[in-house]
């Protein structure tokens, strides 16, 4: 009976783990793109202001600012509480990573179908490799009874 409950323990802990990694890759996935988009506005801004005859200094001065805004927003979201991110989201509302995050957005909880199936493996793994530790245990056991 404890056997059985100990390899389920490992199984759900498994499930646990590997259903992460779906919502970890997306993440990473909003960050590179996040950092490509603003770079493209960047390379846009800089040109924009060349064509402008705006000199060097003031090219990235337009550029530090906008650097500075979404510093300090990301810095508010992090130190929000976690009931309070949503609204320190709207107040420091971008409309440019807002339309990025949307269009990569997918539900964080593995109730995606690739969520659904790490899930599944974590549990599978899990489960081995707590067979695997329990069995090896087992005759541990054994061959300190005999000896």
């Amino acid at each position: 009976m404890l056997r059985q409950l100990l390899l389920l323990v490992f199984a759900a802990l498994g499930a646990a783990v590997l259903s992460q990694g779906p919502s970890f890759a997306d993440q990473y996935v909003q960050n590179l793109s996040g950092r490509i988009d603003e770079l493209q506005r960047s390379i846009v801004a800089i040109e924009r202001d060349v064509a402008a005859n705006l000199g060097r200094d003031e090219s990235v001065s337009v550029l530090r600012a906008r650097r500075e805004k979404l510093t300090e927003h990301r810095g508010r979201l992090a130190d929000a509480p976690p009931g309070l991110r949503l609204v320190e989201l709207i107040r420091g509302y971008d409309r440019e990573v807002a339309d990025s995050a949307l269009f990569d957005f997918q539900p964080s909880l593995p109730l995606t179908i690739e969520g659904g199936l790490h899930a599944v493996g974590g549990f599978l793994i899990g489960r081995v490799l707590g067979w695997l530790l329990l069995s090896g245990l087992g005759s541990f056991r054994r061959r300190s009874r005999t000896a």
